[in-house]
């Protein structure tokens, strides 16, 4: 494994619901480096998109095909994981900080998969953790 992580200490101290990042990581040992014969690239990084923070997993894996992208993100897919799934961590996060923030999922076959996490930005000189 490859594991790489990036993201700045400035937003070190951004709120974020417990239980968010553990789960999209062992998504991604569990589906993106397990399936693979040679290394798998694991990256965990921040920056800010659209006035959000966004929160990003990516793994260099097998990848998903569209459907079942679409099947996922509407939690018809029976996992072999903890449980905390993304329609979970999607609820956690819009119950703490709105409607607005959200997680989304991207793949494509034999490109790996990216989720990202949509936070708050972080507030000057304000430190909060959930």
């Amino acid at each position: 494994m490859d594991f790489r992580m990036d993201v700045s200490a400035s937003y070190l101290g951004c709120a974020i619901p417990k239980l968010t990042l553990q789960p999209l990581l062992e998504n991604a040992i569990q589906y993106g480096m397990e399936p693979q014969v040679g290394s798998c690239l694991i990256r965990v990084y921040a920056e800010i998109s659209g006035g959000k923070l966004a929160l990003i997993v990516e793994d260099h894996g097998p990848g998903m095909e569209p459907e079942y992208v679409e099947q996922v993100l509407r939690g018809e897919v029976k996992t072999r994981g903890t449980g905390i799934g993304l329609l979970n961590i999607r609820e956690r996060v819009r119950l703490a900080f709105g409607e607005e923030y959200d997680v989304m999922l991207e793949s494509e076959p034999g490109r790996g998969t990216k989720v990202t996490v949509l936070l708050p930005p972080p507030s000057p000189g304000k430190e909060e953790k959930l």
